[in-house]
């Protein structure tokens, strides 16, 4: 965890806020804050009843003690749930095993592609599977007002998925093992007075501060419309079977199969354990669950990610390690090799390519340390393989942490291409104050976190139709990555109704006086 932490620091203190989950949610705890809503939320005026509070009130609070939005600060909200579920799953899976085992599991999960992305987004998602693991463990411990308490938390954290999760896999844990009987002893009075009394009194709020109306859309509109007709994100049942694999990227060759491999001997009591029956069945249950759901995304698989590497190692030390463990762990280590040679090859061939100005940062040098590190690490993987899984993790696993160090200076000037801090900041040095409007950006509406006011979003047709429909005085932000010959069309109106331009981010906007 010190590891990642370091490595992942310099990219967390100089990373943007992206345009599409996360400055919406700072817009919508600013709105909060200016309102005074603590349960019912907005976005620019429309009713925001997607999300539970929680994770907001935390965002709140953060801009209260500091005065403004800090992206280190905001994304330890999700780095340190990540630390948090790699501490649970260690105490609780691999406390009696060897220290080269435990750093190797920790490993496992920590370099999971989505969840070592996800632990350095703003965003509740990493929150919400840390009381989901904090509620099973706290089922595993016999502590069940801690259970009821969790799975409450795990609910105002992101929703449903947190509500069903935990009970769902206890129940069908206990119903495979034969001891339905002690369903009453796991879900007794302190579980129902604990999870329906919070559920009643968040809910009730809700109602109180918000009406009838935001009420039937945080209950109704937004948990039964997604689960069963979905009106964003629809997909079909098997989806998640193919996103899986690169969910639990890049070893998914090691835990997906595991599954299977755990799966296959279900009815060998004698040579299951408890633990891995119940990691088994929340695997399983939740996988089940979010197909059924009609909104599928990814990322909403990310509460069985800490289950799949706990499951391998504990498939891997009842049934040793076997050929195809060792297969499947090679192949991951011959594609890092293969990486680690296109990133040195990339540098040479980009340095050739006619790159647009915006994209520059492709050829950067750091290419070459960065693909000798992965290809270090997948050699050492290789060499390793002979004597066990440990290893062979742990190379390849630090040669991912170190390439994202390596390559963290660029982060300045990617945020140019995927955030909007820049060119706000390039808005309030040339005109401070003024009314901004926007022209073919992607999701403009909040940077208001940014400039501290409300922006327009101008209609194309509408300006094109009418270029005197721009407010007078305006700033007037044209997007110019968009069609060159869409853009260009704006362009000569804006100057033809007498402006000046100017440009912003790595050429990517013009800013129209």
């Amino acid at each position: 965890m010190l590891l990642a932490l370091s490595c992942l620091a310099p990219v967390l203190v100089l990373r943007d806020f992206s345009p599409a989950n996360e400055l919406r949610y700072l817009s919508i705890a600013d709105e909060a804050l200016a309102s005074g809503h603590w349960l019912s939320f907005s976005n620019h005026g429309v009713p925001y009843a997607d999300k539970p509070p929680l994770y907001f009130w935390l965002v709140m609070l953060c801009r209260l003690l500091l005065g403004k939005h800090s992206m280190p600060v905001l994304s330890l909200l999700s780095l340190l749930p990540a630390f948090g579920i790699v501490a649970v799953m260690d105490r609780w899976a691999f406390r009696k095993e060897s220290p080269l085992t435990r750093a190797a599991a920790a490993m496992l999960l920590l370099t999971t592609g989505l969840f070592l992305g996800m632990a350095a987004y703003v965003r509740m998602d990493m929150l919400m599977v840390l009381f989901i693991v904090l509620a099973l463990y706290a089922y595993w411990e016999g502590k069940c007002a801690l259970f009821g308490l969790f799975t409450l938390l795990a609910l105002l954290s992101k929703g449903p998925v947190g509500l069903l999760l935990p009970p769902l896999a206890v129940v069908v844990y206990l119903v495979t093992t034969g001891h339905w009987r002690d369903l009453g002893e796991a879900f007794n009075w302190p579980f129902w007075v604990i999870l329906g009394g919070g559920s009643l009194l968040w809910l009730g709020g809700a109602y109180l501060e918000g009406g009838a109306e935001y009420l039937s859309d945080l209950t109704i509109h937004q948990t039964v419309g997604r689960a069963v007709r979905s009106f964003h994100h629809q997909a079909p049942f098997w989806f998640y079977l193919a996103v899986i694999w690169g969910a639990a990227a890049p070893w998914c060759l090691l835990t997906v199969p595991a599954v299977g491999v755990s799966l296959s001997r279900l009815g060998q009591e004698e040579t299951r354990t408890r633990r891995e029956r119940l990691f088994l069945s929340v695997v399983l249950s939740g996988f089940v669950l979010l197909s059924l759901f009609s909104s599928k995304l990814a990322i909403y698989l990310l509460p069985l990610l800490p289950f799949l590497p706990a499951l391998f190692v504990l498939v891997e030390k009842r049934r040793g390690w076997r050929p195809w463990m060792r297969v499947c762990l090679g192949i991951t280590a011959l594609l890092f090799a293969l990486l680690g040679a296109a990133a040195v090859a990339a540098y040479f061939v980009f340095e050739a390519l006619p790159i647009p100005a915006e994209y520059g940062f492709a050829r950067t040098p750091l290419l070459i340390p960065a693909g000798l590190i992965l290809l270090a690490g997948a050699i050492l993987a290789l060499l390793g393989l002979k004597n066990g899984w440990q290893r062979p993790v742990l190379a390849i696993g630090v040669s991912m942490l170190l390439t994202v160090a390596v390559l963290s200076p660029l982060t300045p000037r990617v945020n140019a291409v995927v955030g909007y801090r820049q060119l706000c900041e390039d808005i309030l040095a040339q005109a401070p104050g003024r009314e901004v409007c926007t022209l073919g950006l992607y999701r403009p509406e909040n940077m208001d976190v940014y400039l501290g006011h409300e922006i327009r979003i101008l209609d194309p047709a509408g300006v094109e139709a009418d270029p005197d429909s721009i407010p007078e005085g305006a700033l007037v932000v044209l997007a110019v990555k968009q069609d060159a010959a869409v853009s260009g069309r704006y362009s000569g109106i804006l100057r033809d109704s007498g402006r000046t331009c100017s440009v912003s981010s790595e050429g990517l906007y013009q800013i129209w006086h």
